[in-house]
């Protein structure tokens, strides 16, 4: 009986462990910092700037297998997404704002990207702060194929975004796999693309 009852409470301290590290994987505390004060000096700032990246790629090499941060949100067509509902599912989350250049340019290769899926277990969504009329107005102009989850600021801070844009995927599972910061390329597409395969 003794032996028993100390199974179980290694396995809810293990469980609270667990559950623990899952939600402190999304933490403010964890984010890399950057010295404004050495950015701005001609000299130092560059080297400042190089750490800050390799800072942030450990910082999401760390995130590795976390549980994605709580989702329950209604797109901008209606659509319910939780994530429970994404569960069985690659998930591709790309946060953008309107006015962001590199988040613009980069549209064309994310449309891509969800036509190449088409059919397949990926769902794909984007992540903006910017309200719903300003949003509609935009992609009358520059169709986003993407599922559109608008005034998410509060995803913005729980997924910590800190920069954009920024393609966060995550597993079936909802556990993240890997980052992405501003597609430009044709390579970098193909590069997500074979992530995405991986995962299926």
């Amino acid at each position: 009986m003794k032996t028993y009852f100390y199974f179980v409470l290694i396995g809810l301290l293990l469980a609270f462990k667990i559950s623990y590290s899952q939600d402190d994987c999304w933490s403010l505390e964890k984010f890399p910092r950057m010295d404004m004060q050495l950015l701005i000096d001609s000299v130092k700032g560059p080297k400042e700037l190089d750490n800050y990246e390799i800072a942030i790629d450990k910082y999401y090499e760390s995130m590795l297998n976390c549980k994605m941060p709580k989702l329950d949100a209604v797109t901008l067509h209606g659509d319910s997404i939780t994530n429970k509902s994404l569960m069985g599912k690659v998930v591709v989350i790309n946060f953008w704002f309107i006015g962001c250049r590199p988040c613009e340019e980069e549209i064309p290769y994310l449309n891509s990207i969800q036509q190449h899926f088409k059919g397949k277990d990926v769902e794909f969504i984007a992540i903006t702060y910017n309200n719903k009329k300003d949003v509609k107005r935009f992609i009358k102009e520059k169709h986003f194929k993407y599922k559109m989850i608008v005034e998410g600021v509060k995803y913005c801070y729980s997924f910590m975004v800190g920069g954009y844009p920024k393609v966060y995927i995550f597993d079936k599972e909802n556990r993240f796999k890997r980052m992405y910061f501003n597609i430009r390329f044709l390579g970098d597409q193909e590069v997500i693309e074979n992530e995405i395969k991986e995962l299926l």
